[in-house]
């Protein structure tokens, strides 16, 4: 008897759904786009205390989905401020190779996907992080990138980039590189 691989449903529906023309995909957010929605909100209490679970699972289960995207930036971004850099650089591999994300990809979110790609100390990160920069560079050349009260240019975001972890970890200042929202 033939062995047959099993994937994970999620995993297979993804793989189906990734080359849909964008008619097919505007179905499939009409269809499945409220349930993420309503899911996603449910795992971001007011008070901040974020359900890495329903997160997850909405990132995986309704990739293809706005709140699916959503999720996907959101579980990077916890993953990286919590050090988990290489679980971050997985998520926003993911969510950067995901078809019509221009509406997400934001400066900020460059600069986060670009931060976990270079943490990740991944060697199979270093084309994609190459691209990033590219991308980064671009989106920030003219204004920069906001974050908190102050405005960072690209060779700034860069050079933060560019830090090794060993001096991170010793001269970090809570709050400094705040990355959510």
């Amino acid at each position: 008897s033939a062995r047959i691989a099993s994937r994970p449903t999620h995993t297979e529906a993804n793989r189906i759904i990734a080359p849909f023309p964008k008619e097919g995909l505007e179905f499939y957010q009409q269809s499945y786009g409220a349930s993420a929605s309503a899911l996603l909100d449910e795992a971001i209490p007011p008070k901040g205390n974020y359900d890495l679970g329903t997160i997850s699972e909405v990132s995986q289960k309704y990739f293809h989905t706005k709140a699916g995207a959503e999720a996907s930036v959101l579980l990077g971004t916890l993953y990286l401020e919590r050090g988990n850099f290489l679980e971050a650089a997985y998520v926003f591999e993911r969510f950067l190779t995901r078809p019509n994300i221009e509406d997400l990809l934001t400066p900020r979110t460059l600069f986060k996907a670009c931060l976990a790609l270079k943490r990740s100390g991944d060697a199979r990160h270093a084309e994609l992080l190459k691209t990033q920069l590219e991308s980064l560079r671009k989106a920030t050349e003219r204004n920069g990138l906001v974050l908190g009260r102050r405005t960072y240019s690209y060779e700034q975001l860069r050079g933060e980039i560019d830090r090794p972890l060993v001096l991170l970890q010793m001269d970090t200042t809570a709050g400094e590189w705040a990355m959510v929202g």
